[in-house]
């Protein structure tokens, strides 16, 4: 769990000391990245089988890009603590390739165009790392949709990744476009211990 649930980050914000601003800040942070996390949970899960769920981890993918744009949004807009400690600035930069990916979406009347003339998913496709049965570390992807041959498509390269569990580098993939959600999700956690210390030490 992202933000346990005895986290100072679910206690403090209902002090009277803490101004209504800030508040708003931690509850959005807070609904935010407890949405992400149960996604996350849920793509792994849907992804784990053989036959994995292909059109309920495309689903979760886009709901946890979603969040994480809101996510940089929120944090941006905030006020109240220092941005340029090493954790937050960290993040920020991991949370960097979701906004081209947003950004084609917000435009996909034209992406469309490319989409079709390069012959790829229109909702984009999943890559992601898997220890198999012989320990040795395979690459798969998923493609939601009936199968016929695509061009160019992503897909993860296990050399010199680092497994942080059986099943991770969970990638989004849309035209040129990509979001290692995986990479964002573990660095969550150490944000959200930064954050957690920061704001009970100074507010």
């Amino acid at each position: 769990m992202l933000i346990p649930q005895n986290s100072n980050l679910r206690e403090i914000y209902k002090k009277t000391t803490v101004d209504e601003k800030r508040k708003l800040f931690l509850e959005g942070i807070i609904f935010i990245i407890d949405t992400i996390d149960q996604r996350y949970e849920s793509i792994v899960k849907l992804l784990e089988p053989d036959a994995p769920d292909m059109n309920n981890a495309m689903r979760d993918a886009w709901v946890i890009i979603d969040n994480l744009y809101r996510l940089r949004l929120v944090i941006d807009s905030a006020s109240g603590f220092d941005k340029s400690r090493p954790s937050f600035q960290l993040t920020f930069r991991k949370l960097i390739p979701v906004k081209p990916l947003r950004h084609f979406i917000e435009h996909y009347n034209s992406s469309l165009q490319q989409i079709y003339r390069d012959i790829r998913p229109v909702i984009g496709h999943i890559s992601y790392l898997k220890i198999l049965e012989n320990r040795q570390v395979g690459s798969v992807f998923v493609i939601p949709g009936s199968i016929r041959k695509f061009r160019g498509l992503g897909l993860v390269n296990p050399a010199g990744q680092r497994m942080r569990n059986n099943l991770d580098h969970v990638t989004l993939y849309l035209g040129e476009d990509s979001v290692d959600i995986s990479d964002i999700y573990y660095q969550l956690s150490s944000f959200v211990t930064d954050l957690d210390s920061y704001i009970t030490e100074n507010w």
